[in-house]
């Protein structure tokens, strides 16, 4: 499998179902799972840790105590849904950044990426992207091709 990114949602196909509201469909739909791509995300996005499947310790542990899920980044909740609903398709207007240097962890899932959005790379080249029918299996081929839909 690999990473679907449509660049525009009008290229989505008939009878998808697309998330425009990441933090109510992961409110309702999606948890923290004891795994290490969860503790990656919540990390690096967060600068979190994982404590049960609805909580989490943030940056201000000392302070806050513990979390609800709720309370992530809007890019940690989407990279979450992303990754646990590969059936769903995730706009990723709201938060790209995080997202795109997720990429490289994502090999299966549905993404809206508008080519003109920021994007940040994470240090990893290798990559399972299929977008407007063509494989990408490298960032270096993948961001060219970006910009040349951008402009």
């Amino acid at each position: 499998m690999s990473l679907n990114i449509y660049l525009s949602e009008k290229d989505i196909p008939e009878g998808s179902e697309l998330i425009l509201k990441n933090n109510a469909f992961f409110s309702l739909n999606t948890c923290l799972p004891d795994d290490e791509f969860t503790a990656k995300v919540l990390k690096e996005l967060d600068l979190a840790e994982r404590v049960s499947s609805f909580e989490f310790l943030g940056r201000n542990s000392r302070l806050m105590g513990t979390l609800h899920k709720d309370r992530l980044s809007t890019g940690a909740k989407t990279v979450l849904n992303i990754k646990q609903h590969p059936e769903k398709i995730f706009c990723t207007r709201a938060c790209p950044e995080p997202v795109t240097s997720f990429i490289p962890f994502l090999t299966e899932g549905n993404i809206v990426f508008d080519p003109k959005s920021p994007f940040k790379r994470c240090g990893i080249n290798e990559c399972d992207i299929l977008c407007n029918g063509i494989r990408f299996t490298t960032l270096l081929d993948f961001i060219p091709y970006l910009w040349d839909k951008a402009f």
